[in-house]
């Protein structure tokens, strides 16, 4: 489980150097949508809500999800229960215009 945290967070990171210009806003937003899940027993509100809002600011749409696995939810749903959350989540992007859909967690 650690192991597989800490490669979201690679990824995660690589997503922002890639998609995020160096210095300046994005000349059209694209139509994408991106779902960010927080890691063990954290909540939107912490370690991912910069770049959830950093992400909104350059014209993305985003999902920072509340999982089941949040210091405040502690495990309430099984794993199926997240990947419905998740599969939720990048549907109501898809519906708010997103082309693509993402998803990537910490």
């Amino acid at each position: 489980m650690i192991a597989m945290l800490r490669q979201f967070a690679v990824l995660a990171t690589a997503l922002v150097t890639m998609i995020l210009p160096q210095g300046g806003a994005c000349q059209s937003p694209p139509a994408t949508g991106i779902v960010i899940m927080h890691g063990k027993a954290g909540a939107p509100g912490k370690h991912v809500a910069a770049l959830a809002s950093r992400l909104e600011q350059q014209g993305y749409l985003v999902a920072n999800l509340e999982m089941p696995w949040s210091a405040r939810r502690q495990y309430d749903a099984d794993v199926s229960a997240a990947d419905r959350e998740v599969e939720a989540a990048l549907d109501a992007l898809r519906s708010k215009g997103g082309a693509e859909a993402v998803h990537r967690g910490t």
